[in-house]
């Protein structure tokens, strides 16, 4: 049962981590480069975004207010997001060995900070 539980798991950690961040470089003004140059770095964003805003917020004793955060930038990313995602995603281009590095390095950075604001 178990088992089951984690592709939900992996789903909302993509969400929270991702949809936030590259909201956050689209306020920048990042131009969008390759897809995994993108991926990586919105993922890096939104990590670093999670922890800022769930110390801040349970700071002041108010962290569920995140999830308002990560539903805001859901709604406003994700219509750009999938028609680009879905322009530009050729699994060919993306090499294995540096997607399992930044696949790797996400696990290992969700497991070691996920309870850094709680």
């Amino acid at each position: 049962m178990q088992l089951l539980s984690i592709v939900p798991f992996f789903i909302l950690t993509f969400l929270v981590f991702y949809f936030p961040g590259r909201f956050l470089l689209r306020l920048t003004g990042y131009k969008f480069a390759s897809f995994l140059v993108t991926f990586s770095l919105s993922l890096g964003v939104g990590l670093a975004a999670f922890l800022f805003f769930t110390y801040v917020l349970a700071w002041i004793k108010i962290p569920i207010v995140y999830n308002l955060i990560v539903l805001l930038a859901f709604v406003l990313e994700y219509k750009k997001t999938y028609r680009e995602l879905k322009d530009n995603l050729n699994l060919k281009k993306i090499m294995v060995p540096e997607a399992l590095i930044i696949i790797l390095g996400t696990l290992a950075m969700v497991y070691t900070t996920w309870n850094s604001g709680s």
